[in-house]
């Protein structure tokens, strides 16, 4: 009879701890992005930042023309959804993602 209590508190303590589990997760992903933008901004803020940033935007913008001259039908896909293509501060100004 012990058994099928134990089983039953199991059940109880498991359902209890779902919803525990998806504030804590939810918490926990919210605060690294939170982390990460702040970060990243106060990064861009440094010289080395803002040469890192452009050389990472610079290659990724090559590499994104490559593609697309290769795939012509995924070039909507690659383009900035902030500015579709025109440049902004999202893409570093090259229009690609």
């Amino acid at each position: 009879m012990s058994g099928w209590t134990h089983v039953l508190w199991a059940g109880i303590g498991a359902a209890l701890m779902f919803p525990l589990k998806k504030i804590w997760d939810w918490w926990l992903s919210e605060f690294f992005t939170g982390l990460w933008y702040g970060f990243k901004a106060g990064f861009k803020q440094t010289p080395e930042g803002q040469e890192f940033f452009k050389k990472y935007y610079d290659a990724r913008a090559k590499k994104d023309t490559e593609i697309v001259a290769k795939h012509p039908e995924l070039e909507k896909l690659l383009h900035c959804k902030s500015c579709q293509g025109k440049g902004c501060e999202d893409c570093g100004g090259t229009g690609w993602v």
